[in-house]
Order: structure tokens, then sequence, then C-alpha cells
């Protein structure tokens, strides 16, 4: 697991440089963030220190939605290799 060693002022800081950036209106992939102690977003890879903040802010992000299109891409690309391996 990847922790960020961000202070929460950079955090915040990057959090509002990706509000900035944000494409979808409303949260696209939040099936891929993992509670633990906080969350981590497995598509762009990031770890939260805060709770719910993660899902609906982070989720929104245009950087997310873009991380989010080529990780899909990318499992569709192996789920149909696997599907030809196993024709």
């Amino acid at each position: 697991m990847v922790v960020s060693d961000k202070t929460e002022g950079q955090e915040k800081m990057q959090d509002e440089e990706d509000k900035q950036t944000r494409a979808p209106a409303a949260e696209t992939g939040m099936e891929f963030l993992v509670p633990k102690t906080a969350f981590f977003c497995k598509v762009c890879n990031r770890f939260f220190s805060r709770t719910k903040e993660a899902e609906i802010n982070h989720c929104k992000t245009l950087k997310h939605y873009e991380n989010l299109q080529k990780f899909l891409q990318s499992r569709k690309m192996v789920d149909d290799a696997t599907k030809r391996d196993t024709s």
C-alpha cells in the first residue's frame, strides 16, 4: 500500500487543484476506493486520510476520470485476451 507523505495542507492544495480540472458532475469509479484507516484509490494510486471527502471530491476530478478510463480499458483488453486464449 502506498502512503502519502503529504501534509494536510499539501493534500488540500492537491484537492483544490483536482477540483479545478473536474470532468463529470457525478462521482465515477467509486468502487475502486478501498476503505482502510482512510481511503486508497486503486485507480489513481492515491491515499486519502479523510473519509467521505475522498469519495465525493476525488471521484469527481478529471484526473481520476481519465485514470479510470485507462484502467477500465486495460482491464477490458486483459479480459478480451483471456477469452481468446480459453476459446
